[in-house]
């Protein structure tokens, strides 16, 4: 398939925020975890943390904001807090099945490249019924390296016996967009209405903007 003079053969899909509707749900744990402390949330915390993975993000959470706490605990209360919401509740943001099955028809493989925990996105994708629509999924927790780093992106393309030419990164957040892009990966702003971002943001971080998965099948022709 062919984007911007590119022969795209794999696409890497971020999770959160980009196929599953679950940024309000982060944002409230972070309010709900810094409020119990007597705190409020540290400016861009959310967005500081994201890439990191859940057991990273607790240590560095202890060591910037909560020297006398115990990352595990941070960690488990982490967990207790959003176990529910993957299992039983978040959805798939409107459109995203579609995006996934037009790839797939036209040829293109699907993979994940998330910075959650196997333990919630898991049972969360099979809830959803769009978990045997990739081949591989990888966490920043399994590669021990978050996506300020293209380590997962590049394990990913390499299982495919793939080149960053060949390719499509989709994420929602600006950090990992510019690490894939960095990279030499053609890179897809998708746009998530939960966040603070604005469409205007998204100018110079990405290959292109995507503002809904509607938008995007019809770039695909």
């Amino acid at each position: 398939m062919i984007i911007q003079d590119r022969d795209i053969r794999l696409a890497i899909f971020d999770l959160d925020g980009t196929l599953i509707d679950s940024t309000t749900l982060w944002d409230e744990i972070d309010v709900r975890f810094f409020a119990k402390r007597g705190m409020e949330v540290p400016p861009n915390y959310g967005k500081r943390i994201a890439h990191m993975g859940l057991k990273n993000g607790a240590v560095w959470t202890k060591q910037t904001f909560l020297p006398n706490e115990s990352a595990d605990d941070i960690l488990q209360e982490w967990k207790d807090a959003c176990r529910h919401a993957y299992e039983e509740e978040l959805p798939l943001k409107l459109g995203a099945i579609n995006a996934l099955q037009a790839l797939k028809d036209r040829g293109v493989s699907l993979a994940v490249a998330t910075a959650n925990a196997r333990e919630f996105y898991e049972p969360c994708l099979k809830r959803l019924g769009i978990y045997d629509y990739f081949e591989h999924i990888l966490d920043v927790n399994a590669v021990d390296s978050g996506k300020d780093s293209s380590k997962i992106y590049d394990l990913l393309s390499g299982r495919f016996g793939l080149s960053a030419e060949n390719v499509l990164v989709l994420e929602d957040t600006f950090g990992p967009m510019a690490t894939a892009l960095s990279a030499g990966y053609l890179v897809a702003g998708v746009y998530d209405d939960k966040s603070s971002f604005h469409p205007e943001d998204y100018a110079g971080k990405c290959s292109f903007f995507v503002p809904s998965w509607e938008d995007f099948i019809a770039k695909l022709g």
